[in-house]
């Protein structure tokens, strides 16, 4: 694996294995990310993804290793953030040196968040928090009103995938996203549909899946670059793994390039992928030859 591609790769995946489509009980869960955070492969991975209403089920597994694993916790609503502030509380005390919450994910309604819930969740003492935003209409007022409040730890949150076809956004409504965090510096994770590499039709679920290369290079390029809506669309529908380049020092697809500094700025940026699975992108990358 080249260096630049390494570094935008590096801790990229959440492991979200309680999820479907792999939607495992908290032991194999638990044993499987112990598995890959203590493998060769645990440079891809990040944190154990996990609902609020269930870290004492997780309290219950012996973290693997010698470090407490990092958590990414699952709120219950903006409003419920008082309620999942106390159990998270009381989880980290009794997981003291087992485990380290470092994120707080959870769903925004319809309308754009208002700037007096946005200022709680940045004040709730996360490293990380991010705002799962629906697709449609208001989804750039409330990227915008991420960025208006000012706050380093609020990133937004996007699903890009499911078990049906219509939970898969189209490349447009992708590419406006990816467009939008890039401009106003919004930090952003992605979740579900991403376990392949480069854009393919799933016949299981019977769409086009997003590739987590074609998602993480068109991000790339787009902060990188200034890239327009359409240029970055293009980067999204490409299924040839060899339109994009992966040089020792830079990254491209197209005539566009980013060199690895460029990578490193776009990893504050870009936080990470929620995937039921880390092995089945890892293979992809082999099958590619990109490991």
């Amino acid at each position: 694996m080249t260096a630049a591609l390494r570094l935008l790769l590096d801790g990229v995946f959440d492991y979200a294995g309680l999820f479907p489509p792999a939607a495992l009980p908290m032991e194999d869960a638990a044993r499987e990310y112990g598995d890959h955070v203590t493998g060769e492969e645990s440079w891809i991975v990040e944190a154990f993804v996990c609902p609020v209403a269930w870290l004492p089920d997780l309290l219950a597994q012996p973290p693997r290793g010698t470090d407490p694993w990092s958590l990414s916790v699952l709120g219950t609503s903006i409003d419920g953030l008082r309620q999942d502030l106390r159990a998270i509380e009381a989880f980290a005390t009794e997981g003291s040196g087992r485990f380290l919450v470092t994120g707080y994910e959870v769903k925004a309604g319809p309308a754009v968040p208002e700037r007096g819930a946005l200022k709680a969740l940045a004040g709730a003492g996360f490293d990380l928090v991010y705002l799962e935003l629906p697709w449609g209409e208001t989804q750039a007022e409330s990227l915008a009103a991420i960025a208006e409040a000012d706050a380093p730890e609020l990133g937004a949150k996007a699903r890009t995938g499911g078990l049906e076809p219509s939970a898969f956004p189209s490349i447009e409504a992708l590419a406006a996203f990816l467009q939008g965090c890039a401009q106003l510096e919004v930090p952003f994770k992605l979740t579900a549909g991403l376990h392949h590499p480069i854009r393919r039709h799933d016949p299981g679920v019977d769409a086009w899946m997003h590739g987590f290369l074609n998602v993480a290079i068109a991000g790339l390029l787009a902060y990188s670059h200034d890239l327009t809506r359409s240029e970055i669309a293009a980067i999204l529908a490409e299924t040839d793994a060899g339109a994009f380049v992966f040089e020792e020092e830079s990254l491209g697809w197209g005539e566009h390039r980013a060199e690895r500094d460029e990578v490193a700025a776009y990893r504050e940026l870009f936080g990470s992928i929620g995937s039921c699975s880390i092995r089945e992108p890892l293979d992809d990358l082999a099958e590619l030859r990109l490991l």
